[in-house]
């Protein structure tokens, strides 16, 4: 079973005595997603991180996300930090058409 299944399984029964453990999980996939990410970038890719601030979407490029704390001062973002990573929102969530080009 990988990482992320049993992180999906943790989750979908519920947080109760295994919580740690759904923690341990998710903090061990993200390493494994960020170092994939870290590695397509530096050899040219398109890597980024897609999310979703209410009814707000975003593709924030992977060096940004990765540096959060250097160029935001802070580990964490809202989505007036953002504006210039916003994407359109049309029948869908379209993480490749930036709003504001």
């Amino acid at each position: 079973m990988t990482n992320l299944q049993s992180f999906k399984s943790l989750q979908s029964n519920g947080f109760g005595k295994n919580f740690e453990k759904l923690i341990d999980l998710a903090c061990k996939y993200y390493r494994d997603e960020a170092e994939v990410l870290e590695i397509k970038s530096r050899l040219g890719g398109l890597a980024g991180v897609c999310i979703g601030i209410k009814d707000r979407y975003f593709f924030i490029p992977w060096n940004i996300w990765a540096n959060m704390k250097d160029i935001f001062g802070r580990k964490y973002v809202k989505a007036d930090d953002l504006s210039r990573y916003e994407v359109i929102f049309r029948q869908g969530v379209r993480f490749l058409d930036y709003k504001y080009e």
